[in-house]
């Protein structure tokens, strides 16, 4: 599991930037004084930024990243604090799985297991249908879902259709409030 560093205090957070709950964009705020080394920081750093969108994207991870003093630090793990005052979970889970999208009403405490439940099918899914692969074998679509790290086998179908459906009824059945099912994809 990641280990975060720790984030700043809600106060120095406040200080900092403004944050709408509702688009999850970060705006910088004119910092006071106590933040910089110098006077010469104070002013350069609030002219340069004071009024403008916050943080940038990492092509890597997908993640908005916000910077502050030196640091780096996810920007759904500060919007977590900002909102609930408190430090943020070692799992966020983006509900509708864009790392861009820091709305509040987006971000939900999981484990990892659940995290992992609201994804899509891996890229090397040659089916691209999350869930299913073709059995060689039997000559049929094969359906797994994983639930806490063990492997369920939902069956054999003769088509992908049918496949699809059964991953997709084993997921709300088995993942609840974390399934993403295909149709979701």
């Amino acid at each position: 599991m990641k280990k975060f560093k720790p984030l700043p205090s809600k106060k120095y957070l406040d200080e900092c930037f403004s944050y709408d709950r509702k688009t999850g964009v970060f705006i910088w705020k004119k910092r006071p004084q106590h933040h910089f080394k110098d006077n010469k920081t104070f002013i350069s750093i609030n002219k340069q930024r004071a009024g403008n969108i916050a943080g940038h994207y990492k092509p890597d991870s997908g993640y908005l990243i916000l910077g502050i003093d030196s640091n780096s630090y996810r920007a759904h793990r500060i919007a977590w604090k900002m909102v609930t005052g408190r430090n943020p979970p070692d799992e966020i889970d983006h509900i509708d799985m864009n790392r861009k999208n820091c709305a509040i009403s987006n971000l939900r405490s999981a484990t990892g297991c659940e995290n992992a439940r609201n994804r899509k099918a891996y890229s090397n899914n040659k089916l691209g249908i999350k869930g299913v692969s073709f059995n060689k074998k039997y000559g049929k679509y094969q359906v797994e879902i994983m639930r806490d790290r063990i492997k369920y086998n939902l069956g054999y179908y003769d088509n992908k259709e049918d496949a699809k459906k059964a991953y997709d009824e084993g997921a709300i059945k088995y993942h609840k409030d974390f399934s993403r099912t295909n149709e979701l994809q």
